[in-house]
């Protein structure tokens, strides 16, 4: 299970369209870069040749809420959801 202390980064999946992290392209969440970034690419939701951008590092519960500054509200770039995700709840217990 996922604690809300697991080391974490937040990203920024990017094409040449993509000028501003706060209003395009796709911010997301992970603990393992190298898995995540792969599924990202078999999933042919972005572009092929898309740029994979660290943005943040930290605990899951600090990238949860870095993130949701990215994504305060749900459709923005190519996010569908709003940023944060169960981790942006600060009474969340294991």
């Amino acid at each position: 299970m996922p604690s809300p202390d697991d080391q974490c980064c937040v990203y920024y999946i990017s094409d040449a369209n993509c000028t501003d992290p706060y209003r395009h392209g796709y911010v997301g969440l992970t603990s393992n870069e190298v898995t995540r970034r792969y599924n990202h690419r078999r999933s042919g939701r972005f572009p092929a040749d898309f740029v994979w951008t660290i943005l943040f590092k930290g605990t899951r519960r600090e990238c949860a809420a870095v993130e949701k500054k990215y994504r305060p509200e749900r459709g923005i770039g190519w996010n569908s959801d709003l940023g944060g995700g169960r981790w942006r709840n600060p009474k969340f217990k294991e």
